[in-house]
């Protein structure tokens, strides 16, 4: 990995706090100061990713939390796959899957716990890759970053060298993350920017 997709893919992430990791942040260079809600678009089912450098990991997570909703009784899917062997574009690569199921009001904070522990690598250079997904109706989620400004720049920095953030090959059944990715394709909308993630045990 380059120098250059180091830095892009480090301002897209992060952490807190920073030694006990009890709790880390995917979705943000740091404790959140400012999230902007971004509407989600495409095919139902298409599933959405960014690869990101996790700079502090967690081990034996067990929750998961996001702030979104989704209209008239629809899932929305989270995903996190390792970037190890031939994953994410190909095997069994969720570290975590899970969904959120029912009409949920916009910009509603969606809680998951008991979740099969699972680690999030410690920033040694190792990618996550973060997707989200939904089964249908009109959904939305938090990301931090200003989406008026900084949705484009951000793409086209993450993937100047490679795709790093866009559409996958694979698709989600019924709002349920698949196994594997497939690559992305920058598809040239808002859907590649992450959910922020809350993950903690």
């Amino acid at each position: 990995m380059t120098g250059v997709l180091r830095i892009v893919l480090a301002c897209a992430l992060l952490v807190v706090p920073a030694r006990a990791a009890e709790l880390i942040y995917l979705g943000t260079d740091g404790i959140p100061q400012e999230t902007n809600t971004i509407s989600r678009t495409g095919s139902n089912n298409a599933l959405y990713c960014a690869d990101l450098i996790p700079p502090i990991g967690i081990t034996n997570a067990t929750k998961l939390a996001f702030r979104g909703g989704v209209a008239v009784s629809n899932t929305v899917g989270i995903a996190v796959y390792t970037h190890a062997g031939a994953c994410p574009e190909t095997g069994s690569c969720a570290l975590v899957s899970t969904t959120f199921a029912g009409t949920i009001a916009n910009d509603t904070l969606n809680v998951v716990t008991g979740l099969s522990a699972f680690s999030i690598p410690d920033g040694t250079g190792e990618m996550v890759r973060v997707c989200h997904c939904r089964s249908g109706g009109a959904s939305n989620y938090r990301a931090a970053i200003n989406v008026s400004t900084d949705v484009g720049t951000l793409r086209t920095l993450w993937n100047a060298l490679a795709v790093h953030a866009g559409l996958a090959v694979e698709a989600c059944s019924a709002g349920t993350p698949p196994g594997f990715t497939g690559t992305l394709s920058d598809d040239g909308s808002t859907n590649a920017v992450p959910p922020l993630l809350a993950i903690g045990k």
